[in-house]
Formats: structure tokens, C-alpha cells, sequence
């Protein structure tokens, strides 16, 4: 399975010929209708995120995953009916978010002189700080990194300082207990600052 979201993709369109001269089957899961590997692909999933404008195009990330849960569900080959139904609810959880467009301002405004960000997370969570990362530095040029919550005591608490932001990722209700105790060690570690000023966000993305 190839996937991408830019028209023309070189090393994607290798990764296809390599295949063909394999003879294994190719799909491709795009957002660009007429893009090289949706052409040269056997099969073809679309995402239809619609136009890509920003460089950081979340939308492009959140339909990939969207799509790939449902393959997975398809070849899991399960009654997938519960799954699919709370796939069907992401709209309006991420409205819920949108909503709150004039908090999330006035958050970021008091925290735009923060030198660096450090996003962490376990297991699904962690993936998604990767990206928040990423997110971060294409959209603001700022220093962001992003670390595995389970290994902050191995490295990365060394380098909170007060001019650092720490976003914690936590929307597993199995992990909440472990990522408290992650969340904690930000603001308690021996480190060469104000402990209080290397500033922690915790996300629960789930109610209550």
C-alpha cells in the first residue's frame, strides 16, 4: 500500500515499479485524483479530503488514518458496525474543538514566546505528537520535538527549561494513570530552572 498526498511523488512511483516487478498487487491511498500512483497503482482508494492549501495539511493525515481503520476493519473481517459507528462521530468531536477556537487563542497568545515544544505520548498518542510536531514546525518555524512519555526520564526531562512548552497527549483511558505520573515528573524533575515555568498542557481528547 502506497500512500501520499502530493501530486507527483518520485520515490513512491519507484516503490510501485519495484512492486509490479515483484508481481505484487499495489492500492494506493491518495487525495489526488489523476496523481502518478493513482495511475500506476492496481487499486485506487481516494481519501476526498478535498484541496491541500496549507503546507501542513491535517485534514490530508486525518482522512489517511480514517481510511486505513477501515481497511484494517475489512480485512479484520469482524462485525464492525460499533467501530464504524463512532468512526461516523469524528465530525462533530472535531467540531467541539473548532468551537473552542477563541480559547485555543488566547492560550497560544500567552504562550508565544516559548522557544521550544516538546510533545509526548504512549503508544497511539506518541504517533500523534510525532506529527503535532512536525505540525508545528512547518506551521511556525518553531523548535518542536517530540518524545516517547514512557523514556522522559532518560534524556529528554534534561532539556525543560523555561523557555520550553510540554504538550502531554492523553486520550487512552488505560494510560491516564501513567501519563499523570509523566505529567508530574515535568513539573517536579531537578531541573535548571523555575519548575513552574516549563509550562505543561495535558489533552484529554475523551469526556470527563
Amino acid at each position: 500500500m502506497l500512500i501520499g498526498t502530493l501530486r507527483q511523488l518520485r520515490n513512491v512511483g519507484t516503490n510501485i515499479s519495484c512492486s509490479k516487478a515483484l508481481g505484487v498487487v499495489t492500492i494506493a491511498l491518495t487525495n489526488v485524483v489523476g496523481s502518478t500512483i493513482s495511475r500506476e497503482a492496481d487499486l485506487v482508494m481516494y481519501t476526498q479530503a478535498g484541496p491541500e492549501i496549507a503546507v501542513a495539511s491535517t485534514k490530508a493525515l486525518t482522512t489517511q488514518l480514517m481510511c486505513l481503520y477501515v481497511i484494517a476493519l475489512v480485512m479484520a473481517k469482524k462485525e464492525a458496525g460499533a467501530l464504524l459507528e463512532q468512526l461516523m462521530l469524528i465530525p462533530s468531536q472535531a467540531q467541539l474543538l473548532l468551537d473552542k477556537q477563541e480559547d485555543i487563542q488566547r492560550f497560544s497568545a500567552s504562550q508565544f514566546n516559548k522557544g521550544k515544544v516538546f510533545f509526548m505520548g504512549r503508544l497511539t498518542d506518541y504517533a500523534i505528537s510525532l506529527e503535532s510536531a512536525l505540525k508545528l514546525k512547518e506551521i511556525s518555524y518553531t523548535h518542536s520535538e517530540s518524545f516517547a512519555a514512557g523514556e522522559l526520564k532518560h534524556g529528554p526531562i534534561a532539556l525543560v527549561d523555561e523557555s520550553t512548552l510540554v504538550v502531554a497527549m492523553c486520550t487512552q483511558p488505560s494510560l491516564f494513570a501513567k501519563m499523570d505520573s509523566n505529567y508530574r515528573t515535568v513539573f517536579h524533575a531537578d531541573v535548571h530552572c523555575d519548575r513552574q515555568s516549563a509550562l505543561c498542557l495535558l489533552l484529554f481528547c475523551v469526556e470527563g
